[in-house]
Parts: structure tokens; C-alpha cells; sequence
């Protein structure tokens, strides 16, 4: 598959950004919906996800549960907010 000489620099834009916004301190750690659990914290920019993993309940019923995404504090996304309080 050939990319266009646009789309290319395009993509080299945002990974230039993302590399940028990580020196800069723009990581789950830092972010407001970011909440320190254990070694790892809960992402709450969202509602929490269903979680399938595969079991059955005692009744028959495919096991399900929610979560917040688990992810480590160096982490980043494209939705960072800073993190206005002291932690």
C-alpha cells in the first residue's frame, strides 16, 4: 500500500506532538481523570468499560463485571487534562 507524501508527514505532525507532549509532562500521572490505585492507576475520563472474561455465572450467565482502565502513571493519551489539585 503506497501513502501519499501528505498523509506521511501528517503522521510524522503527531508523533513529533505525542513525543513533545510526553517531555513536557503530559502523562496519565499528571492528568485530572487519573487516579493512583496500587502500582498502577484508574483512568475516569470515561464510564467504566464491561469486562468479559470469558466465565459463566452460578445461573448460567455469561460473567461480566465493570472496570476502570488500569494503566501505569508514564502512560499518555490524546485526552489529557491538566491535574488542577496536589497530589
Amino acid at each position: 500500500m503506497m501513502v501519499a507524501d501528505g498523509e506521511a508527514v501528517g503522521r510524522q505532525d503527531a508523533s513529533r506532538q505525542v513525543r513533545a507532549e510526553r517531555r513536557a509532562g503530559r502523562s496519565c500521572g499528571g492528568c485530572r481523570f487519573w487516579e493512583q490505585a496500587d502500582l498502577h492507576g484508574h483512568c475516569k475520563r470515561h464510564a467504566p468499560t464491561v469486562v468479559a472474561p470469558g466465565g459463566r455465572a452460578p445461573n448460567g450467565t455469561p460473567s461480566t463485571f465493570t472496570a476502570w482502565p488500569r494503566v501505569p502513571g508514564e502512560q499518555w493519551c490524546g485526552e489529557w487534562a491538566a491535574d488542577e489539585g496536589a497530589r
